[in-house]
């Protein structure tokens, strides 16, 4: 089978390799790619989607590693979902969760949407609510609300109380639901109200080490869920540098693919997720887009250079450098494997 015959989306899932074991490792990957295979495969409309916009699945799968959550069915903690034309990372309440214990943040944290036939007392931020309910019963009356309850390493307890009018507010400014009405607040609303409420809550709780939650909430509010929050929601940290948010700008506009990929190879995770979330209002879509496309171009780049390396091609190699910026391609060799790269170094960096 030649590249040629490859389906879109399995080629997409091939080309995050690469970019997910230079954040994990080569177990994690064959691990992940198989899920996230599997999801794709159990999914037709997703593969659909996947299939005519591969670069938001290439973008998700690498997601994973840097989120640093399984797709494991099983666990629930994470999934490939279609939304707004785009195959997204999304994270479940209980991978949530799981990154805040798994990090020292908290020892434990539990969720609970209440109804009118539940019996339900809030005693403030620091007590755990009395809440009573037959969890067998079929008719626990009208939605009230959802609450959220942990404990910290050192025992304290912390709560959080969202009425349903503010978890409805924060349903409604989800993209997916206000054009359409469908997605995961219309299938799954239980879930997704103790959601909202854990990213409220967690603003609270000790600051995870590594800073994985906070990258992840991040990540739903700006990627997976496309829920504009206002500041005093959701803080919106940034992990990029005026100079690399400049960096990006000025490759976007001189249209250097090879440079944008090599930039995204060169700083951190979280500054990349960061800058490709960043653009005017109304033009984020097409900006991603185009991001996304540019960055898969300069990954055919790279590929291009390691050949005309191999065939010790130098006129070739100039021009597939000589319109990239100069200071990003010091980033090149370590790309290329030892060999390709010392010779693009003899064919580079010799002088005159």
């Amino acid at each position: 089978m030649t590249d040629k015959d490859v389906v879109p989306w399995v080629g997409a899932i091939k080309d995050a390799k690469r970019r997910f074991v230079a954040i994990s490792d080569e177990k994690t990957w064959l691990r992940e790619s198989s899920f996230a295979m599997q999801l794709i495969q159990n999914n037709n409309y997703l593969m659909s989607i996947a299939n005519k916009n591969p670069e938001s699945l290439r973008f998700a799968v690498s997601n994973v590693a840097a989120i640093g959550l399984s797709l494991n069915p099983a666990t629930a903690f994470a999934y490939l979902v279609p939304r707004d034309g785009a195959a997204c990372l999304d994270i479940s309440y209980k991978g949530l969760i799981k990154l805040a214990t798994d990090s020292g943040a908290i020892a434990w944290a539990q969720a609970e949407n209440v109804y009118s036939n539940d019996r339900f007392e809030f005693y403030g931020p620091v007590s755990a609510p009395d809440h009573k309910f037959d969890p067998f019963s079929k008719d626990r009356g009208d939605y009230q609300g959802t609450y959220c309850v942990a404990r910290t390493a050192n025992g304290d307890i912390l709560a959080e109380a969202m009425p349903a009018s503010e978890i409805i507010e924060i349903r409604d400014k989800s993209e997916m639901y206000k054009k359409t009405g469908k997605g995961p607040w219309k299938d799954f609303f239980g879930e997704q109200s103790k959601k909202t409420v854990i990213k409220r809550a967690s603003k609270t709780w000790p600051k995870s080490t590594g800073g994985q939650l906070e990258k992840a909430i991040n990540f739903l509010n700006e990627e997976g869920e496309g829920i504009k929050f206002a500041k005093d929601v959701t803080e919106v940290h940034d992990t990029y540098t005026i100079g690399q948010k400049e960096k990006f700008q000025e490759l976007l506009n001189n249209e250097d693919s090879l440079g944008l990929y090599l930039l995204e190879r060169s700083i951190p995770v979280s500054a990349w997720i960061d800058l490709f979330n960043t653009g005017e209002q109304g033009q984020k879509v097409k900006m991603k887009q185009r991001v996304n496309a540019m960055s898969a171009q300069g990954l055919e780049i790279v590929d291009a250079i390691k050949d005309a390396c191999e065939r010790l091609d130098e006129h070739g190699l100039a021009e597939l450098i000589e319109d990239s910026d100069k200071d990003l391609l010091s980033h090149l060799p370590a790309l290329l494997g030892p060999e390709n790269a010392a010779e693009f170094i003899n064919m580079t960096y010799q002088e005159a």
